[in-house]
């Protein structure tokens, strides 16, 4: 194939050019521990090896002569979406290959100096770079080719800042594989993880089988937390652990344990920052819901989730239950990566009521899953237990193309699915939709261009009147457009037009097969808030219900709290026609962690009205008529008056103005001593014509 001797003459041309193939062959090298080692730093080589040291400026004339690029992380623009990446390795040196995706491409551009910290080729084709190294018998790191968010992509190959700002090594150190064989007689096995540790492959085999493989920053010594993998179906046989790499000496592997509870049991969800009325994971990081369907009684929120780490990595699908919303149950890791390297990003879950895909078996109805393989594209999978678990569609992946987590919706007109999924296309980002009349063959339809990842696409009555209905589409942030949807092509009415004012909001969907005797739109968005010091990291916001109404500006999405918040009052403070001047605090000697406050205001003759919850401001600008934020909050009063609902959690604080028109849920960690609550008026006196607060109970706490 003449593609393939191109680019190997190429590339065997250019190592001989900068001294690799010299080096790849050298005794030094054929002797040293196998070890991966990226070219980076001022050494402009390898000098710690002994070897020869090839200036960099000549290489990277050389290679940017046959129309590659060397580059350093700090060089590459930081709105790239994502990012193609192939890890190879020759003699223990890292041969990375990447493609960048998105209109930026023609940004990325070399450093002058010839000091580089990463360096790499940014090839025009992956694919037939990948295989024809491979051929030739350069090794690869992983399967395939995978598409990383441009984020993670500096997460798992450069040296990045670490949660608390310290420097971060992701490249594999000097070392051996290790093993330990454990006869499995407990529920859990737990490993101890440090969040500064470097990281190593583990794989985790039972009688030849891979349960789960991942990177994992094991602990030497005193463990920042401990995680766990469930393996009770193996109980009774014999595991193999494989490390892949591990320090000398290193008594990480001999600290793992069994155990039939999960870690820190007698502690969990009592840990110090622990949402209490917000899911989050037992253990590790979670990120955006996905798959959030109702079937038989129960709530579904499946999610992105480490589960063997603090940050993001190693993406399972987790899942949950609730039978009211509140009150979540975790349950098994519910999908598990094909093999190490192939992630399951995001997507969602449908009930097939009418077993159109035909996976029924038994009696109860068939959830399918459909969710983005970093290494296939998108896969169904369908489970026959209520949820429980999920088998594999053997036809898998069912869509192929650049892009990733789908959105699955039943258009009953048409009596077909419709898949609605982020695609990259001409360098844009855009809405895809597909059609199947079972789920497994997808037709391509149409695209709506200027969205990116985690596309959502629903009906809404407007104003309650179910003959009237528009259909809302967004993405990732939210930023919903409104107009009219036929199966196959979305119109756009109005829009796009912002949805979440706060700095805790991404990537939400919307539960499928809500009943009709119920009929709501019920969101959950990912909350992007930062626990540090936490075994856990990140959380779910608050769930509400949507609604499209008719305003002065138009029809307008409005969200409000799910009332199953009232399962969780507990004392109730209340006002009504009160006189607020400037220096007096109704709220003074109420004390607490969790909140719920309803207020309508009559600024009257104030400059500035809010609240002071537990030292975080919430304040009402009267003359510019807009709620303080990360930007301007414009909220209209009403008849002279404003609404604001507010919810109160160990990490957050979400605010909704005049019924929803504006929501704002926003992160923050709040000073642990400050437990107190004011109301205020500024520059006049303001009239309080009606104010509840009540205290929550943790939705944790079981009578």
């Amino acid at each position: 194939m003449r593609a393939t001797r191109s680019f190997l003459t190429i590339f065997l041309a250019a190592a001989a050019a900068v001294g690799l193939t010299a080096w790849a062959m050298s005794p030094a090298v054929q002797a040293a521990p196998q070890q991966a080692v990226v070219l980076a730093g001022n050494l402009t080589g390898l000098q710690h090896l002994g070897l020869p040291v090839t200036d960099l400026k000549k290489s990277r004339a050389f290679y940017e002569r046959l129309g590659f690029r060397q580059v350093m992380a700090a060089d590459l623009p930081q709105d790239v979406d994502s990012i193609r990446v192939a890890m190879m390795e020759l003699n223990g040196l890292v041969i990375e290959l990447y493609q960048l995706t998105g209109e930026d491409l023609k940004e990325v551009r070399s450093r002058k100096d010839g000091h580089f910290d990463h360096i790499a080729l940014n090839v025009r084709d992956i694919d037939a770079a990948f295989r024809e190294l491979k051929a030739a018998g350069i090794a690869p790191l992983e399967p395939a080719p995978v598409y990383l968010p441009f984020w993670e992509y500096g997460i798992r190959y450069f040296n990045v800042l670490g949660p608390d700002g310290e420097r971060v090594e992701f490249a594999s150190k000097k070392g051996k594989p290790e093993t330990r064989e454990i006869a499995l007689a407990r529920r859990y096995l737990h490993f101890p993880v440090k969040n500064r540790a470097p990281k190593t492959k583990m794989t985790v085999s039972v009688g030849g089988t891979v349960v789960d493989a991942f990177d994992i920053g094991l602990a030497d010594g005193e463990p920042d937390f401990w995680v766990f993998l469930d393996v009770g179906r193996f109980k009774g046989k014999t595991a193999m652990i494989v490390a892949d790499r591990l320090p000398e000496a290193s008594a990480a592997l001999a600290a793992i344990r069994q155990d039939d509870a999960v870690p820190g049991a007698d502690t969990l969800y009592k840990e110090k920052l622990r949402p209490q009325f917000h899911f989050t994971s037992r253990r590790g990081w979670n990120n955006d819901p996905n798959g959030l369907v109702f079937s038989k009684g129960e709530y579904h929120l499946y999610y992105q989730h480490n589960p063997y780490g603090w940050p993001w990595g190693n993406m399972h699908w987790g899942h949950a239950v609730s039978r009211d919303l509140v009150h979540w149950e975790e349950l098994p890791t519910a999908i598990y990566p094909l093999r190490y390297g192939d992630w399951v990003f995001s997507g969602s879950a449908v009930v097939d009521t009418a077993n159109t895909a035909g996976f029924k078996m038994g009696g109860e109805d068939v959830i399918v899953a459909a969710f983005t393989s970093t290494g296939r594209g998108e896969c169904i999978v369908y489970s026959n237990d209520r949820g429980r678990t999920f088998t594999e569609y053997a036809g898998n992946p069912v869509v192929k193309h650049a892009g990733r987590d789908p959105r699955l919706v039943w258009y009953a007109p048409g009596k077909h699915w419709v898949m609605a999924v982020y695609d990259e296309f001409e360098k844009k980002g855009w809405i895809a939709f597909y059609t199947s009349p079972d789920l497994k063959s997808w037709t391509f339809q149409s695209r709506l261009e200027g969205y990116y990842e985690c596309p959502e696409l629903f009906p809404l009555a407007v104003d309650g009147k179910k003959d009237d209905t528009r259909w809302i589409a967004y993405a990732g942030d939210g930023a919903y457009a409104i107009g009219a949807f036929d199966g196959k092509t979305y119109k756009p009415e109005s829009g796009k037009h912002r949805f979440s004012w706060g700095n805790m909001f991404y990537a939400s969907q919307t539960f499928s097969n809500i009943p009709a005797a119920d009929g709501r739109r019920i969101q959950i968005g990912w909350g992007t808030v930062e626990l540090k010091g936490m075994p856990f990291n990140q959380m779910m916001d608050f769930p509400v219900e949507l609604t499209l109404r008719t305003t002065d500006e138009g029809l307008r999405m409005f969200a409000y709290p799910v009332r199953e918040i009232e399962r969780l009052y507990d004392k109730k403070y209340a006002w009504k026609g009160v006189v607020l001047s400037e220096g007096k605090n109704l709220l003074a000697g109420i004390t607490g962690e969790l909140f719920e406050i309803r207020a309508e205001i009559e600024p009257a003759g104030a400059a500035e009205v809010g609240f002071v919850i537990r030292g975080t401001r919430v304040a009402y600008d009267v003359k510019a008529q807009s709620l303080s934020g990360k930007d301007p909050v414009p909220l209209k009063m009403e008849s002279g008056k404003i609404r604001l609902r507010i919810l109160v959690d160990r990490a957050s604080i979400e605010v909704f103005g005049n019924d929803g028109r504006v929501y704002m849920p926003c992160g923050t960690i709040h000073p642990e001593d400050n437990r107190t609550l004011e109301l205020y008026a500024k520059g006049g006196v303001a009239r309080v014509v009606a104010l509840e607060v009540r205290t929550l109970r943790s939705a944790w706490a079981r009578d």
